[in-house]
């Protein structure tokens, strides 16, 4: 139901034509609702519905009103290790007391050419201390994750005399958190960054937990570090320059932080008439914080929140190059959740209803494409440079079931194999028979 809502942002952006996101054509998104929406009262919502829709309208109506009007009771700021996340209202005005807190010697900002386009006027319309801090851009895209980019950073850093008691402010998506977090991290041996996450798989996952880094060689993430941000801002009201491409793309972290520790989550966003709920972006990010808090530098439990990683970042980095069949993060992490739910089938540690469960939702949800011999055989070889393996052999995070996570489990390649088998009968099933 999460999608009905925020479909509706999704097609009032893509009717004005707000690309914030780049969005490959090959991918051909489920979501959509015959309903048309205007503005009202500045930054609220207030929709026109087509008549036929009945209570699902009901719903959504009354999701928008808790958004709007109890968005304060509701939004507190998470706690985590050194920073607190905070959930903006509409004139930022938590980050603005967050700056007097500290003085840094000088403010640089750094986004993508959609958000420098899309998001930096707003953030420095209600900020105006960012009107004068120098801007770091770079191509959109997975791609540009790279050193050359963070190279460019740290030049550009250099240029403009940032020293130690500089703030880079993190204006982007998963991209720009990574590869922001990884320059601040580097720079000088490290000056203080943070995040203002401007699509849903950011501000679900990617802003949070200090994990930072680049691709390299095309492997994903191959070179980071763990490091904290000062502190991540989410303005929900950046969603509405999304496409809904993007929107299905981060909802996928939240599905993935519902199913490994918040029953409640997973009971509400997969039941047909759900219990309204403020923000299911807030519920993701209790869930990642509560683990991370725990485990810092993944020693232990943070490993769960590699659970659809290990098969979706060796699917995203194999069909990188190809503009035909580019996968977004998300969309990869939904397949490699499927592949490793069957997995977990595989190795007999997987609670059947919770397998059936979660695939017939993501499958409502998400196209999933089959895949040739070749085609596993090359993820299976980028798999072999995971950073979970151990000794050589491939590692995995699974779920026993809704909010019971497994880790540092180990698979045979021929398990794996059997896995993907199994996807590929799932995927091409025109209807889902229960395992």
């Amino acid at each position: 139901m999460f999608f009905s809502f925020i479909s509706l942002l999704a097609q009032r952006n893509e009717a004005k034509k707000v690309p914030h996101e780049s969005q490959p054509k090959a991918f051909v998104c489920r979501t959509s609702l015959p309903l048309s929406c205007h503005e009202t009262f500045g930054s609220r919502l207030s929709w026109t519905p087509a008549p036929v829709l009945g209570d699902l309208i009901s719903y959504i109506i009354l999701q928008l009103h808790l958004y709007n009007y109890f968005y304060l009771l509701v939004m507190q700021p998470i706690k985590s290790s050194g920073y607190s996340v905070f959930f903006e209202e509409d004139d930022f005005h938590q980050l603005a007391h967050f700056l007097k807190q500290h003085s840094f010697s000088k403010l640089f900002i750094l986004c993508d050419t959609n958000t420098r386009k899309h998001c930096l006027p707003l953030l420095i319309k209600h900020n105006p201390s960012f009107k004068n801090a120098p801007v770091f851009t770079y191509s959109a895209g997975e791609k540009h994750k790279s050193l050359d980019t963070a190279h460019a950073c740290w030049n550009f850093l250099l240029k403009h005399h940032a020293d130690k008691n500089a703030l880079l402010v993190n204006l982007g998506g998963g991209v720009v958190c990574d590869l922001g977090g990884f320059a601040a991290a580097t720079y000088k041996r490290g000056i203080a960054c943070i995040n203002i996450p401007t699509t849903l798989l950011a501000m679900a996952d990617a802003s949070v937990g200090g994990k930072n880094g680049i691709d390299f060689m095309g492997y994903k993430n191959l070179i980071g570090t763990i490091t904290q941000p000062r502190g991540v801002f989410i303005f929900q009201h950046f969603i509405r320059t999304l496409p809904i491409r993007q929107i299905q793309n981060g909802f996928a972290e939240i599905i993935k932080a519902a199913l490994l520790g918040d029953k409640k989550l997973w009971a509400n966003i997969s039941a047909p008439k759900p219990k309204p709920q403020a923000s299911f972006i807030y519920a993701a990010v209790q869930v990642k914080n509560n683990i991370v808090c725990k485990d810092p530098y993944e020693k232990n439990i943070r490993q769960a929140l590699n659970f659809g990683h290990s098969v979706g970042h060796a699917l995203e980095a194999h069909y990188l190059p190809s503009p035909k069949k580019y996968l977004l993060h998300g969309e990869a992490i939904a397949i490699g959740m499927c592949v490793e739910l069957m997995l977990g089938r595989v190795l007999k540690l997987s609670k059947q209803k919770t397998v059936s469960n979660a695939l017939a939702y993501i499958k409502q949800h998400y196209p999933l494409p089959t895949f040739t011999a070749q085609e596993i055989s090359a993820c299976m070889q980028l798999m072999q440079h995971d950073k979970k393996n151990k000794a050589g052999k491939l590692t995995f995070a699974l779920i026993e079931k809704v909010g019971k996570p497994l880790i540092n489990i180990q698979a045979t390649a021929v398990q794996v194999q059997e896995a993907f088998a199994l996807y590929n009968a799932f995927a091409s099933a025109q209807k889902f028979h229960k395992l």
